[in-house]
């Protein structure tokens, strides 16, 4: 597979609800369709001050990281298995682990993966546009970037 060479575009971009976590993505089986937006995914660790006497600058440490939130906006179908999937992780509170596939339109891929909750899940009715599913992922344990090229999408 080529190496990544090409920046990555918003519309080339999946997301997919996944059996186990880091599970290989099969031909669009597991990928959750009508996403409108994908929300940033940031890792921040927690950073502990502290003082001593006598010295003239404070230390800091770095502590836990923290994986967040990630917000998705869906075309609702409520009829999707996927989006079905997620409610009822919602209403069950179980872990779902999800992936997301960027491609660079030249060959390229990298690929993000994590488990989650569903925290928060709603619905925007606008009186003339998409009615949207919102939903808050709360993600927990580490998040794995793999932005090799030897991703195996079965596409």
């Amino acid at each position: 597979m080529p190496d990544i060479i090409e920046p990555f575009i918003g519309p080339d971009t999946t997301i997919h609800l996944l059996a186990t976590l880091g599970a290989a993505i099969i031909n669009n089986t597991d990928e959750i369709p009508e996403v409108a937006e994908i929300g940033d995914v940031e890792l921040a660790a927690n950073i502990v001050e502290f003082n001593s006497f006598g010295k003239d600058f404070k230390e800091k440490r770095v502590g836990q990281k923290d994986p967040g939130t990630l917000d998705l906006t869906l075309n609702w179908m409520p009829g999707d298995t996927k989006h079905q999937a997620l409610s009822t992780a919602a209403v069950n509170k179980t872990k779902i682990f999800i992936s997301i596939v960027w491609r660079d339109g030249a060959g390229g891929n990298a690929r993000v993966d994590f488990e989650a909750f569903v925290a928060t899940i709603g619905v925007a009715t606008p009186i003339e546009d998409i009615v949207t599913r919102k939903i808050q992922l709360a993600i927990t344990g580490p998040v794995t970037f793999d932005d090799v090229t030897d991703i195996a999408l079965n596409y």
